[in-house]
């Protein structure tokens, strides 16, 4: 969501404004997380990590609950929204029209509204069947981060090399999301997303040297 709402932005000036704010909520966020956690850890050791603000809330007068209700939903729902657009620009833009280039712009807009209203039904079913995200969360960042890291910083530290190619991108998403998923049965040391990583990077590498038809950065002249 972040890369999307930066590179969305048309002038450099708005670029820095949104990286720093960005930085200043996240590090804001970081914080309360800590200050709250640990608070609510030391009144109730035993209490499940995804339930401390819902005890928090019925430790607080009404007036408070009523506000801290109201920042609660409001953020909800502002990440629904970022979620849900998120997933349909990708799935619309980075699949569809690659696949279908010469679609309009008002069946893409038809498309974006159907799309929403799928993946908003598949969030709702998903978080009624898996009511504790936590690990869910972590697992599917785990394989974002698997599939995408090197794909994107390797490839854009290697732009002026020459070296990558779009197949090299393709393998290396591929590679990093699968080792991500065969590593997750072996108990190591190493995090299973590591494996990924270097996985990923390795393919990418690799790919992009049998294939040097299809550069990912054309030259600048």
């Amino acid at each position: 969501m972040y890369y999307q709402r930066i590179l969305a932005c048309k002038e450099t000036n708005k670029v820095i404004k949104s990286l720093a704010i960005s930085a200043f909520c996240a590090l804001l966020a970081y914080v309360w997380a800590i200050v709250v956690g640990l608070s609510v850890r030391s009144m109730n050791p035993g209490l499940e990590r995804e339930m401390a603000t819902g005890w928090l809330m019925n430790e607080l007068p009404l007036w408070a609950v009523a506000v801290f209700s109201g920042l609660v939903v409001c953020t909800i729902l502002s990440t629904i929204s970022s979620g849900i657009q998120s997933v349909v620009v990708n799935l619309n833009r980075d699949i569809y029209r690659v696949l279908n280039p010469r679609v309009s712009e008002k069946s893409a807009v038809q498309i974006n509204r159907v799309l929403s209203v799928i993946v908003l039904a598949a969030a709702a079913l998903i978080a009624m069947y898996f009511p504790q995200v936590l690990n869910l969360l972590v697992l599917t960042y785990s394989y974002s981060a698997a599939g995408l890291v090197c794909p994107i910083f390797l490839s854009y530290m290697l732009r002026h090399k020459g070296i990558i190619t779009k197949n090299g991108l393709i393998a290396g998403m591929i590679l990093g999301v699968g080792v991500c998923a065969y590593s997750m049965h072996f108990k190591s040391v190493i995090p299973y997303v590591i494996w990924g990583c270097l996985a990923s990077g390795v393919a990418m590498i690799v790919f992009s040297k049998l294939d040097k038809k299809n550069p990912a950065y054309l030259e600048e002249k």
